[in-house]
């Protein structure tokens, strides 16, 4: 009996077999936590850099946006100052009201000037009237004059042609285009003789002198508020055709 006890093993091996099955379970199931570990870290972790970014790229597009239109703002103010200095005048830009001058100046246009001592002509009035041009100026001799007619502040501005420099007396009927005359003989002519120094003018759409319709009186250079330049583009031409 004692024999037999003895025979009895009072120790076990584990095969390597077992060992390997278990370490590898060990290894499969400690991956795994930390699998789902690293997912739920990440889960967590990018969530905020992609609202940093989102956010980085809105304020990176208004600071590219902010800094376009202050670049506009500045040119136009750059550009609006240069106008203003070549003009000499603080509001060198007319609206024009009627169709008298088309169809070289049309209703609603905008007409850019500069003020007539700041042409830089020899001339009465620093103006070219169209007796003494040789260059065109809005399609036709002679430049455009913004004035007060009979020199009235009061009164809404013309712009129209300077046709002919006439001095006071001058019986001027006899020097102009008889096309637009109800009579050639100066006896019959409103302000003929001239009561003064000035220009006679014309609406290029008009069919008589300014002078002869009663508009004004020969226009003194103390009248003339500046010479039109050229007309400015409005955002309806965009969408003209």
């Amino acid at each position: 009996m004692d024999d037999k006890l003895n025979d009895v093993p009072t120790s076990f091996d584990i095969s390597d077999d077992e060992s390997k099955t278990d370490t590898e379970d060990s290894s499969e199931s400690e991956k795994s936590i930390r699998e789902e570990t690293n997912f739920d870290k990440k889960k967590v972790y990018i969530k905020p850099i992609n609202e940093y970014n989102t956010k980085k790229k809105v304020f990176d597009f208004l600071r590219s946006f902010f800094k376009i239109i202050l670049i506009i703002i500045l040119l136009l103010v750059l550009l609006t100052g240069l106008a203003f200095y070549n003009s000499g005048s603080f509001l060198p830009f007319v609206s024009v009201a009627s169709d008298s001058m088309s169809p070289n100046i049309n209703q609603d246009d905008t007409v850019y000037y500069v003020d007539n001592n700041n042409t830089n002509v020899d001339s009465y009035g620093g103006v070219v009237a169209k007796h003494d041009a040789t260059e065109e100026n809005f399609g036709m001799k002679g430049d455009v004059i913004i004035f007060y007619p009979n020199g009235d502040t009061d009164e809404t501005p013309i712009i129209h042609r300077a046709i002919k420099y006439v001095d006071e007396g001058d019986e001027w009927t006899y020097n102009v285009s008889s096309d637009y005359l109800t009579f050639e003989n100066c006896s019959y002519t409103q302000n003929c003789p001239a009561p003064n120094e000035g220009f006679i003018t014309l609406g290029d759409a008009n069919d008589n002198y300014d002078q002869i319709s009663g508009i004004s009186r020969p226009v003194k250079e103390e009248w003339i508020i500046g010479v039109g330049r050229f007309t400015m583009p409005t955002i309806t031409d965009a969408f003209d055709d």
